[in-house]
């Protein structure tokens, strides 16, 4: 399960400033019911977005992220709880495909600062289809893909993860929307011969000032 809340602040009609909190935890069975067993992740960022045309620049100066092991063998048990800062760029382009649908194309790039004092990179590239179902209701669908990058990469594994989504949207009002929807990630672990499966629920509320 993925929860999120995004709060933002539109400044004027191409500046918006923006956040998020999120908890992400695993599903283990017979603990499926409890929301603070097997976390996954904790995460908050704060993000700068400049709008013009049909180019979006999105800043994100400040990210923190917590990450817990995936817990798929026992080993896993005992591995430690990994801490960081982030720090990226990411351009996108928006196309309007017919009145209703849009198409966007995100490309970026993301440094990491470990609390171990070690440093990694990687890119990240999405595609998204956003269709508006009624003046409220909206359904999108994207897949992302990340991939290692300097400074210290091993060139050898450059895979790390590829993400699938389905969301569906809400318009409570003009300050707040809610979505559910469903992720399916395909994770590369530190391991060169390992790979993880994940299924979750998302569910985001955002809230607008």
């Amino acid at each position: 399960m993925w929860l999120r809340v995004a709060p933002s602040w539109t400044v004027n009609e191409h500046i918006v400033v923006s956040g998020d909190l999120h908890y992400r935890r695993q599903s283990v069975p017979g603990h499926l019911f409890n929301p603070v067993y097997a976390p996954l992740t904790n995460a908050g960022r704060l993000g700068l977005t400049y709008r013009t045309g049909n180019w979006s620049l999105q800043a994100n100066p400040l990210m923190w992220f917590q990450s817990y092991p995936a817990l798929g063998t026992m080993a896993d048990f005992n591995r430690s709880v990994n801490k960081e800062f982030r720090m990226s760029a990411l351009l996108e382009w928006n196309h309007p495909i017919s009145q209703h649908t849009d198409l966007r194309i995100r490309g970026g790039y993301e440094y990491r600062m470990f609390t171990n004092g070690t440093t990694a990179g990687r890119t990240r590239f999405r595609v998204l289809t956003r269709h508006e179902l009624s003046e409220k209701s909206y359904f999108y669908v994207w897949n992302e893909t990340l991939l290692a990058g300097p400074p210290n990469w091993n060139r050898l594994r450059v895979f790390e993860i590829n993400r699938t989504a389905l969301n569906l949207g809400y318009n409570i009002s003009e300050h707040v929307s809610c979505e559910g929807g469903y992720q399916f990630s395909h994770r590369r672990r530190k391991s060169l011969v390992e790979f993880d499966e994940e299924h979750a629920l998302l569910i985001t509320v955002f809230l607008r000032i």
